[in-house]
């Protein structure tokens, strides 16, 4: 299984993704229940530009182990790239316990959930909702430059 793993990935990195698509498949047939095989499965379709389908196969990663905060996180950018914004927020809901998931993602200065939601609004061309998530990446960048570095402010 994951000499076939790595053979997909392989392939995936040649550019063949109908060949690393029939390793995938052959290695999630050999042991189904793999997060990292069904991963590899999300990232060739990505790769192969079909974004609908890498975020199904990601999120069918995560359901093999709800535990596990990469693969949620790597579901949750997924979601955000292919403008699934409710879903992902759902989804990285799940990892954090405060009233508002998205106010606890800025208070813990989570800043790839703010990056990736802002250009998600700029796709959508909801242009005052990604200026307010890069102006939160802004303040909270100042806040750390004034940290490390005081005299410069």
């Amino acid at each position: 299984m994951w000499t076939l793993h790595f053979l997909a990935q392989l392939y995936d990195f040649k550019g063949d993704s109908a060949k690393a698509l029939e390793f995938v498949a052959e290695a999630i047939t050999h042991t189904p229940t793999v997060v990292e095989v069904a991963q590899a499965r999300a990232r060739i379709f990505k790769h192969a530009g079909d974004l609908q389908k890498a975020m199904e196969c990601i999120n069918q990663a995560r359901e093999l182990d709800l535990q596990d905060r990469y693969i949620n996180t790597k579901c949750t950018k997924y979601m955000i790239r292919n403008d699934h914004l409710a879903e992902a927020e759902a989804t990285i809901g799940l990892f954090t316990k405060a009233d508002s998931e998205i106010n606890a993602l800025v208070d813990l200065q989570c800043m790839w959930f703010a990056i990736e939601t802002g250009r998600s609004h700029l796709r959508q061309k909801n242009y005052g909702k990604a200026l307010k998530k890069f102006h939160q990446v802004e303040k909270v960048r100042a806040l750390y430059l004034f940290a490390i570095c005081p005299r410069a402010f």
